[in-house]
């Protein structure tokens, strides 16, 4: 008899047979629309075992354009550059210590040199005193002149030497600072005219004696400009105080110019012969002011080259 409730059964039955024996089918990815290569390109990036020809993080445009570089400079890069810059610091140094011992060298030469200027303007200024003593009584006295002109002569060469040597070694000095030659001609010149001064008498010892005093004018500016100029980076103190005495030296002396020429006039000759009055009083002040200022340079030059040595 037919049983269409045991056919549908077998059926069934015969279906999940048929599944259990089948392999599972996997499971289709839904369509997107999109083809498969527009997919790939939206997938995230898979790690790659191959190493890659650039660092990550390494150079890109925009990374380039924000002022950053592809990596890290590398040890021997910085060592390298450590390198330069102890190089370039050492040669400064080098640099340094040569100028240290050279201005050492210079200054112990110049403290021998003042020294030595110290004790010829110490002669000089002897000698300038028994000069015009002589000249002086002999210009009134003429039986004295005959009396004492050979003395007056040997003092004359006498001062005239010690003018040449003091001025020979202001040239000599000329190799640290150019002045000094220059100061050191003028010196000559002026100790020349001036012997020949104390030597003679009338209109031709006047003239010389103008003649000197214009070049130991010349002298004793360019001498206090060298002067100053050799304390540069050693003393500045005694630069400024050779300053300050070339800046006295010139008020002194072009006031007792200005008082000479005031003598012609008769309304103002008593006021400006007691201003030269003055003046020359100040103007041997001066003269001791520089030779205390030249023995006072040699014991600072002295002092600054002990002083860097030890």
């Amino acid at each position: 008899m037919y049983n269409q409730e045991d056919e549908i059964e077998q059926f069934f039955r015969e279906q999940e047979g048929y599944s259990d024996n089948q392999e599972p089918t996997p499971e289709k990815a839904p369509d997107d629309g999109l083809p498969s290569i527009m997919r790939t390109l939206q997938e995230p990036p898979k790690e790659d075992p191959q190493p890659s020809a650039f660092p990550t993080g390494g150079f890109t445009p925009a990374r380039f354009d924000e002022g950053a570089f592809p990596e890290e400079p590398s040890a021997e890069q910085n060592g390298f550059h450590n390198s330069g810059t102890a190089r370039y610091d050492r040669l400064k140094e080098m640099e340094e210590e040569l100028e240290r011992d050279e201005r050492t060298n210079r200054c112990g030469a110049l403290s021998k040199k003042y020294m030595q200027l110290f004790l010829l303007l110490i002669g000089s200024v002897a000698l300038n005193i028994i000069s015009t003593i002589l000249t002086n009584v002999a210009s009134r006295d003429e039986d004295f002149y005959e009396s004492a002109k050979v003395f007056m002569i040997i003092v004359a060469v006498a001062f005239a030497a010690i003018s040449v040597l003091y001025g020979l070694l202001l040239i000599g000095m000329g190799k640290y600072f150019m002045d000094f030659k220059t100061a050191g001609l003028y010196y000559i010149i002026s100790g020349c005219c001036e012997a020949v001064y104390h030597s003679s008498t009338g209109f031709a010892g006047a003239a010389f004696s103008i003649l000197s005093a214009v070049f130991s004018v010349l002298y004793i500016l360019k001498f206090a400009v060298a002067m100053s100029n050799s304390f540069d980076n050693v003393a500045s103190y005694m630069a400024v105080s050779w300053e300050s005495f070339r800046k006295v030296f010139i008020y002194v002396y072009g006031g007792i110019v200005v008082c000479t020429l005031l003598l012609i006039f008769p309304i103002l000759n008593i006021m400006a012969a007691l201003v030269l009055l003055l003046l020359l009083v100040a103007a041997i002040i001066v003269s001791i002011w520089q030779i205390v200022l030249v023995f006072r340079s040699s014991n600072v030059m002295k002092q600054y080259s002990t002083a860097i040595h030890v």
